[in-house]
């Protein structure tokens, strides 16, 4: 006895192992794409989302599984995703040379969380460091004088910590909002903070809500010439509220004196457009931090 008889108007599909059936990107994910590669989540309703399926004359020649998801491109040359050279950071969140994550051995990527939140093109190449240091970027001979340039503006408040009377770790110099701002000394930037806002300031009270305090932009640099009062340590340079850094400025990169690396501005606890100015000398290898005794007075190593 014969059986339903269904017309295919766009012919019919043999499928070996399985039920022919009339041909539609239902049944065969490539059968509306010409030839190439495509991710699944971009052809047929039958193709899984993070596949790649190679199409040859409207069927799939062979699917391949992308592990890190598939990159949608255009022209049926889509690829499966590259690994995250981060999923491979074994030392936690921090600055990773590429080489010792199966990356790009000239890259320094920011790893956090697993997965590469910045990277940075090393031009003299990337140097490992011992675990718990941070990798980084190969410094340029170091170019400039050993000593730290003014910021720009005019003098608002000292450093008056440690035993001087007050508790201001370092310079403030107000400035207009957006002036640019230099690296005072040569050296390469460890660390950088964008997207905070102002935080409102009680003009009465001489404060910020603590929940914004320690929130604000800033850039800090580690000098290429170490101390400029004592060369055997290393000096770490802090460009506190800033507005926005200047163009190609990350983590890794190195600036000589005078190269602009920011621009002045009002994030954070601040009652107006300025820049703070903290320097932090310590021994050599040493971590760095703000608002404690090891902070010094930055107009000691002002160039004269």
């Amino acid at each position: 006895m014969a059986g339903a008889v269904e017309p295919c108007a766009d012919g019919c599909l043999d499928l070996p192992g399985a039920t022919d059936a009339c041909a539609s990107d239902a049944v065969e994910p490539c059968f509306n794409d010409p030839d190439g590669s495509y991710c699944g989540g971009s052809i047929g309703a039958s193709a899984r989302r993070d596949d790649l399926y190679v199409c040859v004359g409207r069927r799939t020649a062979r699917i391949d599984a992308c592990a890190s998801g598939c990159d949608d491109r255009a022209g049926g040359t889509d690829a499966c995703r590259a690994a995250d050279p981060c999923a491979r950071a074994t030392f936690g969140n921090g600055a990773d040379c590429g080489a010792g994550l199966g990356g790009d051995a000239a890259v320094l990527y920011n790893c956090q969380g697993g997965r590469t939140a910045s990277q940075a093109r090393c031009e003299r190449g990337c140097e490992a460091q011992p675990p718990g240091v941070a990798d980084r970027c190969a410094a340029a001979p170091t170019t400039g004088r050993c000593c730290l340039l003014r910021p720009p503006g005019s003098f608002v408040r000292g450093f008056s910590a440690c035993g001087r009377g007050g508790s201001h770790y370092g310079i403030d110099s107000g400035a207009g909002l957006g002036t640019a701002l230099v690296a005072g000394i040569s050296g390469t930037v460890v660390g950088v903070a964008t997207g905070h806002p102002n935080c409102p300031y009680n003009v009465s009270a001489g404060t910020c809500p603590s929940s914004c305090v320690n929130q604000f932009n800033y850039v800090k640099i580690r000098s290429d010439c170490g101390d400029p009062s004592d060369g055997g340590r290393d000096l770490y340079v802090y460009y506190l509220h800033v507005d926005r850094l200047a163009a190609g400025i990350g983590n890794g990169v190195h600036v000589n004196q005078g190269d602009p690396i920011a621009y002045v501005g009002n994030s954070g606890c601040s009652s107006g457009p300025h820049v703070h100015l903290e320097i932090v000398p310590v021994a050599r290898g040493a971590s760095a931090f703000l608002n404690t005794c090891t902070s010094v007075d930055p107009a000691s190593r002002y160039c004269s």
